[in-house]
C-alpha cells in the first residue's frame, strides 16, 4: 500500500508524479437515470465485493466494453483507458475510484447502468455493486485540467491499477502520425496516394486544402516523350523556304507576315522558324 504524500506506483510498474487533492472533482450526478455525453468521467465504486484491484480492473473493462460505440468511417470498435485505485477507509469498505476517457465519446441514455460492473456469482451475473457515484467535468472545463484534477485525487492511499491517461488519445496521435507522414511526403504522388489512403474524404470534399500542401512538394517528374511517328533528320521543305524567300525578303520592309504551321505535336513545327 502506498504511503500517504509518495507517488502512487501502479502495477504496471509507472510512476506517477501528481498530488493528491482533498476534493472530489467534477459535478457529482445525483440522478438515478441520466444521459451522458463525454469523452471522460469520474466514477466511485463504493463497498465492493471484488478484492484483488486487478481483477476489478479486468471486470470493469469487459463490462464497460461492451457497451463503446464505434468508430465512424471505420466500423471499429471505440475504446477506453482506465486509472484507476483500490481505496482501503477506515470501515474496511472495498472502494474504487477510477476515470475513464473513451474514444470516441459515448452517448448513454442510462449511463449508470452502462458503467455497471458484472461479476460471477455461483454461475450467476451479478452487478458487484449498485452504490456508484459519476462524476462529469464542469461545463467549460477543459478536458485535460479534470483529468489532472481527477488524477491526482486518485493519487492517494491504496492500490493503483491500469495507465496514468496523458494529454492525447491513441486515435488522435494515429492520426498526427498520419498527418506527419504526409507532411514528410517528397514528391505529390506520393502526397496523393497518402491522401487517398488515410483521409479520402478531406481528399474529396477539402480538395482545395490540400492543394495547398500539394503545391508544396516537388512537382511530378516529366513523362518521356516518345513520338508515335518515325523520326528523320530535320530537313526544310522546299515549300517553306520558297514562303520564306516570298515574305521575308530583307530589301522589302513592310508589315509583318503571320505563319501559320500545322502538324503532330511535337514534330518539330518551330525548329526553322
Amino acid at each position: 500500500m502506498a504511503d500517504r504524500g509518495s507517488p502512487a506506483v501502479s502495477d504496471s510498474g509507472h510512476d506517477t508524479e501528481v498530488v493528491p487533492r482533498l476534493e472530489a472533482p467534477g459535478t457529482l450526478q445525483e440522478t438515478d437515470v441520466f444521459r451522458l455525453h463525454a469523452s471522460v468521467v469520474f466514477v466511485t465504486y463504493l463497498r465492493s465485493r471484488v478484492e484483488d484491484p486487478e481483477e476489478f480492473h479486468r471486470l470493469l473493462r469487459a463490462s464497460v466494453e461492451a457497451h463503446l460505440p464505434k468508430v465512424t468511417g471505420t466500423g471499429a470498435v471505440g475504446t477506453v483507458e482506465v486509472f484507476g485505485i483500490k481505496e482501503l477507509p477506515e470501515d474496511g469498505c472495498q472502494n474504487y475510484h477510477v476515470v475513464l476517457r473513451f474514444d470516441p465519446m459515448v452517448c448513454w441514455k442510462n449511463a449508470r447502468e452502462k458503467l455497471q460492473v458484472h461479476i460471477d456469482v455461483g454461475g450467476a451475473d451479478e452487478v458487484d455493486t449498485m452504490s456508484i457515484r459519476i462524476r462529469k467535468k464542469n461545463r467549460n472545463e477543459p478536458v485535460q485540467l479534470f483529468l489532472d484534477y481527477v488524477q491526482s485525487y486518485t493519487a492517494k492511499d491504496g492500490v493503483v491499477f491500469g495507465t496514468l491517461i496523458g494529454t492525447e488519445t491513441k486515435s488522435a496521435l494515429t492520426r498526427k502520425e498520419k498527418w506527419r507522414t504526409i507532411i514528410d511526403a517528397k514528391t505529390r504522388s506520393e502526397t496523393v496516394a497518402l491522401f487517398e489512403e488515410h483521409f479520402p474524404e478531406k481528399w474529396i470534399f477539402r480538395h482545395v486544402s490540400c492543394m495547398v500542401i500539394l503545391k508544396m512538394k516537388e512537382a511530378y517528374p516529366a513523362a518521356e516523350h516518345v513520338p508515335s511517328f518515325k523520326v528523320e533528320p530535320w530537313k526544310v521543305p522546299a515549300k517553306m523556304l520558297q514562303w520564306k524567300k516570298n515574305n521575308f525578303q530583307v530589301k522589302k520592309g513592310g508589315r509583318p507576315t503571320c505563319l501559320v504551321i500545322i502538324g503532330p505535336h511535337r514534330c518539330g513545327e518551330l525548329r526553322d522558324v
